[in-house]
């Protein structure tokens, strides 16, 4: 005997299973799909909750704070560079404020460096060390700047130029114009001739142009604009023509006078070697200290963390972006394996519902066929048996109920039939011509249409013989009432006076035949 193939026993096995068991087991399969699905997309969900979970415990606070200490340390330098050129005290009160938040981004990384499982990471253990190496600059930054700002509020030891100028060069000035002053006051005195008073116009002159000499030369040193040392330098020109002019009327000069000039001309030659320096210290890289230091110290500090903030800052944002993507393409293929799970769930329900349709459905409907025609009065249709599930044992059943529907309708028209011929008997009786031994057949039944028609055979026979029995009485009595009849016919008729009269004439005549007879 040939082994049936896999399919062939399925079949098999569909067949013979029971309604119950096939709902279980395809309600079961379609279950076990829609966990495996929901199983996978979980799982894929879980990923991508995972990769989100660590791009916001780690990537973003990282990447955020990252930046917002490169923008909190820009503007501390900003508005340290600010301070020192300006002395704007709001400056310093901001560079205070962004000072407190860039500590707060430091101890921010730091917190996210310290989390459990972060040290795993190779990008989290060079962010130590970046972090480490920007506290060592940020200590040093923050030793620099206080001594900026003691600098920067002392203007004198921040401006070399200024200091040789107010400390350095101010006695020499001083003395020039005080000795000028004393001179001119001094001529003053002496007669208005017109010899002392071109003296005192010489005197005039050197004065005024070293005074505007002086002023540019102020001008240039604490504002560097090249239009004060043109200032200076033609005023210097003027005030050395004034100085040889005033010089070659030394002998019209008192004795006081030319003590003034001698000590304006020591404190003059000793002040005109000072602008060169000056104009050194402006021009030089020293012209501001604290800006210098600014410069040469705070700058490099601010670069390098600069540098390990916007690398630090950079790389994070390259690793955010990459765990967004591979976040996206987690949730892709979460959404896919969803998508997919919930086509072979559907793909699943389908076939189930053809299954369904195919195994309950389809032989109902061929079951509800068969009840119509049945009920159509074709008692001959057949439910097909396609299963031997409880559908098919419902078909079964139904065959085996329409068959005996047949027996029985077919025993109710034999039925129905001696009916007819117990009636027929009847009638037979109503007509006068019915006769017992018709029923003689039927009579043998021993159902109750037996009984009946022994019952009807004895009461046919009972009522013959009554009927026999009353003809007779009715022929006897037909006798008797045609004599009583005739009687009162007679009685009627002897009543009358006519036959009375009759009778007295057959009296008399009677009477005359017997005379007569006598007579003979």
């Amino acid at each position: 005997m040939k082994t049936p193939s896999l399919f062939g026993r399925l079949l098999l096995l569909r067949r013979r299973l029971k309604i119950g068991p096939k709902l279980s087991i395809g309600f079961g399969i379609l279950i076990a799909l829609m966990l495996v699905g929901y199983g996978l997309g979980i799982s894929a969900n879980s990923q991508a909750t995972r990769e989100i979970d660590r791009t916001t415990s780690l990537r973003a606070p990282t990447t955020l704070a990252s930046a917002q200490a490169r923008a909190n340390l820009l503007r501390l330098v900003a508005d340290l560079q600010a301070y020192l050129a300006l002395g704007d005290s709001q400056y310093r009160e901001d560079y205070a404020a962004y000072q407190a938040e860039f500590e707060t981004n430091l101890a921010e990384l730091q917190a996210i460096v310290d989390q459990p499982g972060a040290q795993a990471s190779p990008e989290y253990r060079a962010l130590a060390g970046s972090l480490d190496e920007l506290r060592v600059n940020y200590e040093d930054w923050s030793a620099l700047v206080p001594g900026l700002f003691e600098l920067r509020d002392d203007q004198l030891r921040r401006e070399p130029a200024l200091r040789m100028l107010i400390v350095e060069a101010s006695p020499l000035i001083n003395t020039i114009i005080v000795n000028s002053s004393t001179m001119i006051k001094t001529q003053e005195l002496s007669e208005p001739t017109p010899q002392n008073i071109e003296l005192m116009g010489s005197m005039a002159e050197f004065q005024s142009s070293f005074y505007a000499m002086v002023a540019g030369l102020r001008g240039y040193v604490t504002t560097r604009r090249d239009s004060f040392k043109f200032e200076y330098q033609a005023n210097l020109d003027s005030n050395a023509q004034a100085w040889e002019l005033l010089a070659g009327k030394r002998d019209l000069l008192v004795r006081s006078q030319l003590a003034s000039l001698g000590r304006i001309q020591e404190a003059r030659a000793a002040f005109l070697v000072m602008p060169e320096s000056m104009f050194e210290a402006v021009e030089g890289e020293h012209a501001r200290e604290d800006l210098y230091l600014f410069r040469t110290d705070a700058v490099p500090l601010a670069d390098a963390m600069l540098d390990l903030l916007d690398r630090e800052t950079t790389l994070q944002q390259d690793l955010l972006q990459a765990d967004l993507n591979h976040g996206r393409q987690q949730l892709g293929s979460a959404q896919i394996t969803s998508i997919g799970g919930a086509l072979v769930v559907l793909l699943a329900g389908l076939i189930l519902a053809w299954a369904i349709g195919r195994d309950i459905a389809l032989p109902i409907l061929r079951l509800t066929g068969t009840a119509q025609e049945i009920q159509a009065g074709d008692l001959k249709a057949q439910a097909e048996v396609s299963s031997e599930d409880e559908i098919g044992i419902l078909a079964t059943t139904f065959n085996a109920m329409t068959a005996k529907l047949r027996e029985t309708l077919q025993s109710l028209l034999d039925y129905l039939e001696q009916v007819k011929v117990v009636m027929g008997a009847a009638a037979a009786v109503e007509e006068d011509r019915f006769e017992p031994t018709s029923l003689d057949g039927l009579a043998q039944r021993e159902d109750a249409l037996g009984q009946l028609a022994r019952v009807f055979q004895k009461m046919a026979r009972e009522v013959r013989l009554r009927e026999e029995k009353l003809k007779e009485q009715v022929r006897e009595l037909r006798i008797v009432l045609d004599e009583s009849r005739q009687q009162k016919k007679v009685a009627e008729i002897t009543e009358t006076q006519y036959f009375k009269d009759l009778q007295s004439e057959a009296q008399t005549l009677r009477d005359i035949i017997a005379g007569a007879s006598e007579d003979r």
